[in-house]
């Protein structure tokens, strides 16, 4: 799912014309950063997160105030703002993630990202 997600998104801003899927510019170790997010986080770590909310939690609106008021801004933007840039950085820097290169790149990426956050959430509350 990540995977479709971030190539149709990459596809969708591409400014290369004519579009194509996957883009011609397709950052693909952007994709993987978000493929391997979409695993160990999304995947993973919700499972069990959804598992204890709808196991002690009766109420829907209950559910949805925790993981829209708790889960997400507590426990999914820190470990996306760490995980993505991170791995982006390293990978980019040929897997040397300690490298001043892949510093300086997280560093860019994180603020990036970090700057999105708080819109995006409010965004994400408001719908």
């Amino acid at each position: 799912l990540a995977l479709a997600g971030d190539v149709i998104a990459q596809s969708l801003l591409s400014e290369v014309r004519p579009r194509s899927f996957p883009p011609e510019d397709w950052d693909k170790i952007r994709t993987a950063a978000f493929v391997a997010f979409g695993g160990i986080y999304t995947g993973g770590a919700q499972h069990f997160i959804f598992a204890f909310v709808n196991s002690n939690f009766d109420e829907p609106l209950v559910r949805l105030a925790l993981n829209q008021f708790f889960f997400i801004p507590f426990f999914y933007y820190p470990t996306f703002l760490f995980m993505v840039p991170t791995l982006r950085a390293g990978w980019e820097a040929e897997g040397r993630f300690d490298s001043n290169e892949a510093i300086v790149r997280r560093e860019e990426l994180f603020s990036d990202t970090y700057s999105k956050i708080p819109s995006t959430l409010l965004r994400n509350w408001c719908f």
